[in-house]
């Protein structure tokens, strides 16, 4: 019986260590995203956009496939690859974005423009071909 103490503290000593090494990864993707946005701001979109897709790869592979926060970073990297020309790799962003918020909330491309429209005006980037507003709503979730 003392034997099966032991194996109980070596199972909850693995469970303890998965769960911090999901947490570490949980804080290194939060700073990816801050990250991602620190090279917006200085202009630096293409390492920007390899951010953007480090934090995509961890919601995909960690979060629940139905988690609303992987909407956000396939709407900012649809938006940063647009900024630097990428326009296939932007649209394959937001057609994801449009497709998960569909899933999550519907509504469509009508209600998801309506939920996102604030963030598009949200000067996070410098570059001159930054979409802003209406203009990235037209051009990335036409109606």
């Amino acid at each position: 019986s003392r034997g099966d103490s032991n194996e109980e503290d070596i199972d909850m000593d693995v469970d303890e260590e998965e769960e911090d090494i999901f947490w570490f990864q949980c804080d290194t993707y939060r700073l990816e995203i801050l990250l991602a946005l620190t090279y917006e701001s200085l202009g630096q979109s293409s390492k920007a956009l390899k951010e953007w897709k480090k934090c995509i790869e961890f919601a995909e592979k960690k979060l629940p496939p139905a988690d609303e926060g992987s909407i956000p970073l396939y709407v900012q990297a649809a938006l940063c690859a647009a900024s630097i020309g990428q326009e296939s790799a932007a649209k394959h962003y937001a057609d994801i974005a449009l497709k998960n918020h569909d899933l999550i909330f519907g509504g469509g491309v009508n209600f998801f423009r309506k939920r996102y429209s604030e963030e598009m005006e949200l000067e996070l980037r410098s570059s001159s071909k930054a979409l802003l507003g209406q203009a990235a709503l037209d051009a990335l979730w036409p109606v």
